[in-house]
């Protein structure tokens, strides 16, 4: 991993700035030239990223090289999510014909998105950002997370987290649910992790 260069910040985004204008900005330059490439459309449209970024008590960071947005991150309390975009027993059912997986309960912190540049990866941008939606999620007390992620080799948030020391550390102890299920029309990993483990 290479280090991360000086010019690189992070902010998180308070609830006045999680408009309209950003959720636009973040689907041109960061989940197109992601999801494009997969040969699918890009799950979120305008609106829906908006209403993730406007669930209450949402956490959203960026992250910038100078005045270039290179990444951003996501999460909230699940139970905060509005049904509509709350997963549903069939987006935790592996594709396999395994029994449904848990789905995430009010006790859950819910990633939702985190994507990085592909030339800014490797250099820790997503690890300072997954540690502090960890360390945000943790202090208000949720004791589970829950995440679906692309295997697609245009997405690292699988290698990501594979690398990560925590969710590591979990998966070791036998502490994560996990199948490969369909959501938002992908074929993704499906993890739901003991963060008391």
């Amino acid at each position: 991993m290479q280090a991360l260069s000086r010019s690189i910040t992070f902010q998180e985004v308070p609830s006045a700035y999680k408009d309209r204008k950003l959720a636009a900005r973040i689907i041109k330059e960061l989940e197109r030239p992601i999801f494009l490439p997969m040969g699918k459309t890009v799950p979120y449209d305008v609106k829906s990223l908006l209403s993730v970024m406007r669930v209450p008590e949402s956490f959203l960071m960026l992250a910038w090289d100078k005045k270039k947005l290179i990444g951003y991150n996501i999460g909230a309390p699940y139970k905060n999510f509005p049904s509509w975009l709350k997963a549903k027993k069939a987006d935790v059912t592996p594709i396999d014909g395994s029994p449904a997986l848990s789905l995430p309960d009010h006790g859950t912190w819910y990633h939702d998105t985190i994507a990085v540049v592909p030339s800014k990866r490797k250099q820790g941008i997503a690890t300072v950002m997954i540690n502090r939606l960890l360390k945000h999620a943790i202090k208000n007390g949720y004791t589970k997370w829950a995440v679906f992620l692309s295997k697609h080799s245009s997405s690292n948030a699988h290698e990501m987290y594979n690398a990560h020391p925590l969710f590591r550390k979990i998966q070791k102890a036998e502490g994560v649910m996990e199948g490969v299920v369909r959501q938002r029309g992908a074929i993704v990993m499906y993890r739901l992790y003991d963060l008391k483990v």
